[in-house]
């Protein structure tokens, strides 16, 4: 398990630091979501850090955000993509319609 100076420099050497907050004297910082949101002032413990790392957070928004609660389904004729199901057989009218 890595130390607190230790993730500490991790971070420094990526361009994030860890400020702490003068009320607590805990160190804080800001991870993101797979989703993109961010989460300010979470833990910056090790053991914390691990924790949402774990769970799939990073020290910088994703390039490409994603909704953990969306399913994208793909025509599998054209790549056509959406997260509703009603859509996509409206779509797939269009490859059965005559000319299409």
């Amino acid at each position: 398990m890595a130390s607190k100076a230790e993730i500490k420099q991790a971070l420094a050497r990526n361009g994030f630091h860890i400020e702490f907050l003068p009320d607590t004297g805990l160190p804080k910082v800001t991870l993101y979501k797979p989703n993109g949101q961010a989460m300010p002032n979470l833990p910056a413990d090790s053991v914390s850090l691990q924790s949402y790392l774990a769970r799939g957070f990073t020290f910088a928004p994703p390039e490409h955000p994603t909704d953990e609660n969306q399913n994208i389904i793909k025509c599998n004729i054209c790549g056509f993509s959406t997260t509703n199901k009603r859509a996509l057989l409206a779509h797939m009218i269009e490859h059965t319609s005559i000319g299409g």
